[in-house]
């Protein structure tokens, strides 16, 4: 035999070596589809937790902005009130200086 001829039965020819080498690239493009939708999935869901996230935490900034609004509110009520309170006892504690003075001079005329 010649040796620059392949022999067909332990070597493949061209042709058949083309066949199995586009088998082959037909399979990884499957196999690489399939993954690429399982990374599409993957993605997707990845996506909605995030929105969810994103949706609770909105809720909890507005929950804290309105308890820092209603605290600020109770803190200027009850500065106010105490502001208030410490005004009365002022005028209080004039009025009653007024009027033991007062009653102190009835008792001297008397």
């Amino acid at each position: 035999m010649d040796d620059t001829q392949p022999d067909s039965e332990s070597e493949p020819n061209g042709e058949s070596n083309l066949a199995l080498i586009l088998k082959e690239l037909r399979e990884l493009r499957k196999d690489f589809g399939q993954q690429l939708s399982g990374i599409k999935e993957d993605i997707s869901k990845i996506g909605k937790r995030v929105e969810e996230a994103e949706e609770r935490i909105n809720g909890a900034e507005n929950r804290i902005q309105s308890s820092e609004d209603v605290l600020t509110e109770l803190i200027s009520r009850m500065t106010w009130r105490s502001s208030e309170k410490r005004g009365n006892r002022g005028t209080t504690r004039a009025n009653q200086g007024f009027k033991e003075r007062r009653h102190a001079y009835r008792r001297q005329d008397t």
